[in-house]
């Protein structure tokens, strides 16, 4: 029945080619989004879809494309990306063919399809299905056809259509005070993280297209907003306005500009559940500092490091983003150079986003000189002793 219902979603648009289809979107990690989408999870509607919306990795987009025109025999359509997507797309295609449209969205550079999905402009946009099975990153509102706005959302104005927003679908609603009661996991302004598989549900109906390969060893944390407006919730702008921005527009570079930030920390509100040590080697600092790590909003315990707020210390993520990807700036260390002795402990390395702004670390070159080290080390580094 599963399978059934696929393909006749998808029949409209690939006709006798659902082998060669469903290879090359595995072949390519390609996902579908979108009416298509939402159709395989929620069941189909009368009117079926007009438009299917593909995702491909950074790259791919000339493969997809050939696909389509040569094997599909769609054409080419002028069109452009709508502007609330611009920062996470890097190119935006478009076909017809016989009324029913095919369009292309290719990520930018170090993104993956994910970050295009979790910068949808609602909730039910944040939905994707493969050959062979489908996610849903905010099930319960979805089936219950509710869809909250995100930031890429806010951008669509009165009138305008763009995912789910703009549709007679499902109620749109700015917030989540329309729940009349607290957010608690569905706060938008909390940093959710792929690692913690209770933020999404998967099904897959074939294992050879599943759609939890999408998801392996990927590393993206993202929210809805910046803020949260429901006045129930005990993270809404009334509250967190005072707060500091993470991470701070100037880093911690000095003793001084430390112990403001520690104050931050301090003074944060709702107050941080519980705070960790580690060891900042700031740019302008002469001797390492002990400083606290709290973790993030909404954590309640520790478990695994991407919920540390390492931004109060180390720029990992930008401000006014709704996702990003951490790990490349993380190093853990759990053996000795070119020794079979194991150490007592394993310590993390937390590094800074690469940035023409970042300021050379005094302290660390000075440790590099005395090492034979080439090259210069830029921006703050913070170190965690993990056992």
């Amino acid at each position: 029945m599963i399978l059934r219902r696929f393909n006749t979603i998808l029949d409209p648009f690939i006709a006798q080619f659902y082998w060669e289809f469903y290879q090359t979107l595995q072949h390519m990690k390609a996902i579908i989004v979108g009416s298509c989408a939402l159709d395989m999870i929620l069941g189909t509607r009368n009117t079926p879809p007009r438009d299917l919306n593909i995702v491909v990795p950074h790259g791919s987009l000339s493969l997809m494309e050939t696909f389509i025109r040569d094997v599909l025999s769609y054409h080419s359509i002028a069109t452009v990306c709508h502007p609330s997507l611009s920062f996470v797309v890097h190119d935006f295609c478009k076909y017809g063919r016989q009324g029913k449209v095919i369009t292309i969205t290719e990520p930018k550079r170090l993104m993956h399809p994910l970050h295009v999905v979790l910068n949808g402009p609602s909730t039910a946009d944040m939905t994707f299905i493969t050959a062979g099975g489908a996610v849903s990153f905010y099930p319960e509102l979805t089936r219950n056809y509710h869809t909250v706005k995100t930031v890429s959302g806010e951008g669509i104005g009165t009138g305008q259509k763009l995912g789910s927003i703009g549709k007679d679908r499902f109620d749109v609603h700015p917030d989540i005070s329309f729940l009349n009661h607290s957010c608690h996991e569905l706060c938008p302004s909390l940093w959710r993280h792929l690692s913690n598989h209770k933020e999404f549900i998967t099904v897959d109906w074939d294992r050879r297209f599943s759609a939890k390969s999408i998801l392996y060893d990927t590393d993206i944390e993202w929210h809805l907003n910046d803020y949260c407006f429901n006045p129930k919730c005990r993270y809404n702008i009334d509250v967190v306005i005072g707060n500091c921005d993470i991470p701070p527009r100037i880093m911690p570079y000095s003793p001084e500009s430390v112990r403001q930030q520690s104050k931050y920390i301090e003074d944060h509100e709702p107050p941080y559940k519980k705070t960790f040590k580690g060891l900042l080697y700031a740019t302008a600092c002469t001797e390492p500092l002990l400083v606290d790590i709290p973790l993030q909003d909404g954590v309640d315990q520790l478990n695994t490091l991407d919920e540390l707020e390492v931004n109060h210390w180390v720029h990992e993520r930008d401000v006014m983003v709704c996702t990003a990807s951490r790990k490349q700036h993380r190093r853990t260390f759990d053996t000795f150079p070119n020794s079979s002795t194991l150490p007592d402990d394993i310590y993390t390395v937390f590094l800074e986003q690469t940035s023409d702004y970042a300021a050379p670390n005094a302290l660390l070159q000075d440790i590099a000189r005395n090492v034979n080290m080439e090259g210069i080390i830029e921006g703050n580094i913070l170190v965690i002793k993990q056992r």
